[in-house]
């Protein structure tokens, strides 16, 4: 996804939180070292049920996930390693 391998049309989210000035921290914008003001997606609702989708159009073989986030200013890593084909 960093790459841009996957295109931004791919992706789509459950929610998508606005700024004061309308500009949406867009699933598109998900993409690690992108740079910018707003620079990653954000839910618009602080639950678990939240998620960012791929359209992948054809049977695809993930082999982890990476995610890496800043909930109140605090850093989070996390990287889950497995493999499965989604089609």
């Amino acid at each position: 996804m960093e790459s841009g391998g996957i295109a931004d049309h791919q992706l789509s989210a459950t929610s998508v939180y606005y700024t004061f000035w309308n500009e949406g921290w867009n699933p598109r914008i998900a993409r690690l070292n992108r740079e910018g003001i707003v620079d990653g997606w954000m839910p618009n609702h602080d639950d678990r049920k939240q998620y960012i989708e791929v359209s992948w159009g054809h049977c695809e073989i993930v082999v982890f996930i990476f995610i890496f986030s800043l909930p109140q200013s605090h850093i989070i890593y996390q990287q889950i390693i497995y493999s499965e084909t989604f089609c």
